[in-house]
């Protein structure tokens, strides 16, 4: 029997899964194919622990305004390419606050310089 979840994405993690954190539960949950501020429902397919989830995009009723449609008609179904429904623009600045996010108790994340290819 399928698990669906409702999800809220919040920031995007180092291998370009949107994080979803469910107060309710107290699980966080990792669904590839998402941006921050999206909302919709998803599978859970794999659980780590008691706290987190992985999930797979069921479907999306809020869009965030930095998605656009992949230029590869295989990449809702390819596990590959992580961030093909946005900008590079975007995306380097997705990898950034996501790098900035991993490094924070380290030091300073301002001082991450992300150089684009």
């Amino acid at each position: 029997m399928k698990h669906i979840i409702p999800f809220s994405i919040e920031r995007v993690d180092g291998l370009g899964q949107g994080v979803s954190f469910d107060p309710a539960n107290e699980k966080v949950n990792f669904i590839p194919k998402t941006l921050p501020g999206e909302k919709g429902t998803a599978e859970v397919i794999a659980k780590k622990g008691k706290k987190v989830q992985f999930a797979k995009l069921e479907s999306v009723t809020t869009k965030s305004p930095d998605r656009i449609d992949p230029p590869c008609i295989h990449f809702n179904q390819c596990p590959s390419c992580a961030f093909l429904h946005t900008t590079y623009e975007k995306e380097c600045e997705l990898k950034k606050e996501s790098y900035s996010f991993l490094f924070r108790k380290y030091f300073d994340p301002s001082n991450i310089v992300f150089t684009k290819a």
